[in-house]
C-alpha cells in the first residue's frame, strides 16, 4: 500500500479515462484531480482537471462514456454535467433532485444514464417538493458508455 495523497475532505469519484488517468473527486473542495500512472498502477503525476463554486454544487460521482467525457452528478447542483478531456463543461442536465450522487451507463446498448440521489440532510418540505429524492433517476442522454474493463492485479 503507498499513500499517494492526504488532506482529502470528501473523496469521490473515482473514474479513468481510456489512457488510464484516474480522476478523483474532493467533494467538500469542489475540486476533480487527474492522476497519471504508469504501466503498473504507480502514480507519476497529479493535477487539478476541474475546480467548482460552491454555487454549482459540489462534484460527487463520476463516470466516463465512449467519448471519454466524464459525466458527473452535482450535490445540491440539482444536475448532471459533461466535461470534456481538458475539464470544460460540454453539457448540463438538470435533474428533478438536489443531490445527484452517482451517474452510471446501463442497458442493452450502454446509451442509458443512471443516476441515484440521496435525501440526507433534506427536510420534510424539500422532500415533498422533490418526489424523485432518494431514487434511482434514467436518463439517454445521446451517448454511449464504455464496457468495463477487468481488473489486471
Amino acid at each position: 500500500v503507498t499513500t499517494v495523497r492526504t488532506d482529502i475532505g470528501v473523496p469521490n469519484g473515482p473514474c479513468f479515462f481510456a489512457d488510464g488517468t484516474l480522476l478523483t473527486t474532493d467533494s467538500a473542495r469542489g475540486c476533480i484531480t487527474a492522476l497519471t500512472l504508469d504501466e503498473d498502477g504507480n502514480p507519476q503525476a497529479e493535477q487539478t482537471f476541474a475546480q467548482f463554486k460552491p454555487s454549482q454544487g459540489y462534484p460527487d460521482g463520476m463516470t466516463v462514456d465512449a467519448q471519454d467525457h466524464v459525466w458527473i452528478a452535482f450535490w445540491d447542483g440539482w444536475c448532471v454535467r459533461r466535461l470534456s478531456r481538458t475539464g470544460q463543461i460540454m453539457t448540463e442536465i438538470a435533474l428533478p433532485v438536489q443531490r445527484p450522487t452517482c451517474p452510471v451507463f446501463g442497458g442493452a446498448a450502454l446509451d442509458q444514464l443512471f443516476i441515484t440521489s440521496a435525501t440526507t440532510g433534506l427536510s420534510a418540505q424539500q422532500l415533498r417538493a422533490q418526489p424523485f429524492a432518494g431514487g434511482l433517476l434514467r436518463l439517454t442522454p445521446g451517448v454511449c458508455g464504455r464496457d468495463s474493463h477487468t481488473f489486471r492485479g
